[in-house]
């Protein structure tokens, strides 16, 4: 039967191993976005690359949209410019098609230092040992990982696992004070850290020791009092200032336009007054620095009259009269 379930544990597909170590990228997110897969990110960066390549940000196309709202989010709060998410995710040496690397660039870009901690659990994951660390427990002082091990070998009965960590952190094994834990095949242990000072950035490093193979480094990021990563806070105060800046600039901008019409108006104001006089419709007051003189009289052709200044009425078969207002300046 060995065989058997030995084929059974090759096809598990690489994407559950995958959505397990998501949450290894969680533990250290500093941005508040919901985590995505590798395929959604791959996506994006095409749909959006691809049309970015042709248009250069001028795309109407609504994949294309959806794909820049989806990629500047992993910018912070403030999200990002065409410009820079292009020069994230899109290659400039290959015409800016699809960044090769855009999931490293994205998970890099939401949790500092964890795509090489999640790539190392892809690898773990497909040498049986998986890891998982959920949602909920993760506190700013605090954090619970669990550690699975299904054997796919005779002769590969347990997985024995080791952390270690700087001072100030401590991590128990099941609840015991020992460094490392010996996992029995179809078995699963708890790793429980915690932290004094969570204002501060840590780190835990898990290694199979009975293997050969490489470290993973879980980034453990600094919190604030409140249980906001210091680096979230940071990107909102970054938005902030970048929206009172914006801000500033729009009340310069309009004052600059206050200060052209001011300009202009005068000007206007000038050129009406030295024609000495004008006139306006009837119901209409006279321009500003002249004064009312009274109703007049004009005689215009019956043609014209459609756009007359004033009510008036017939003063013979060709011509009717028309009254606008005659405006005096001094």
């Amino acid at each position: 039967m060995r065989p058997i379930f030995i084929a059974a544990f090759s096809l598990i597909p690489t994407t559950i191993f995958a959505q397990e170590c998501e949450s290894v990228i969680a533990l250290s997110k500093v941005q508040s976005v919901v985590i995505s897969d590798q395929a959604t990110v791959d996506q994006h960066s095409a749909n959006f690359c691809n049309e970015y390549s042709k248009s250069s940000g001028n795309s109407s196309s609504t994949s294309f949209g959806a794909s820049y709202k989806f990629l500047s989010a992993s910018f912070g709060q403030s999200g990002a410019s065409m410009e820079q998410v292009a020069s994230r995710y899109c290659s400039a040496e290959q015409s800016f098609k699809s960044a090769t690397d855009a999931y490293k660039q994205y998970v890099e870009s939401i949790s500092p230092n964890a795509y090489d901690a999640y790539a190392q659990c892809i690898e773990m994951s497909k040498k049986n040992v998986r890891y998982n660390i959920n949602a909920a427990s993760i506190l700013p002082d605090e954090f619970t990982m669990s550690v699975s091990f299904t054997s796919a070998q005779a002769g590969d009965t347990s997985a024995t696992l080791a952390y270690s960590a700087p001072e100030g952190i401590t991590c128990r094994w099941d609840g015991t004070d020992e460094k490392s834990s010996s996992i029995p095949s179809g078995s699963t242990e708890i790793l429980k850290c915690s932290r004094s000072d969570y204002s501060q950035r840590a780190y835990v490093t898990v290694v199979r020791k009975n293997e050969d193979s490489k470290p993973m480094t879980l980034s453990w990021p600094a919190y604030s009092a409140d249980g906001v990563p210091i680096n979230q806070i940071a990107s909102l105060d970054s938005a902030v200032q970048a929206l009172t800046g914006t801000a500033k600039q729009l009340q310069v901008d309009v004052n600059t336009l206050r200060a052209e019409n001011t300009t202009l108006k005068a000007d206007l104001i000038s050129q009406i007054a030295k024609r000495k006089f004008t006139w306006v419709r009837g119901n209409e007051i006279c321009p500003e620095g002249s004064q009312r003189l009274g109703t007049i009289g004009v005689i215009m052709i019956n043609n014209d009259y459609g756009n007359n200044l004033g009510t008036g009425g017939p003063f013979n078969p060709g011509w009717t009269w028309t009254h606008p207002i005659l405006c005096w300046f001094q």
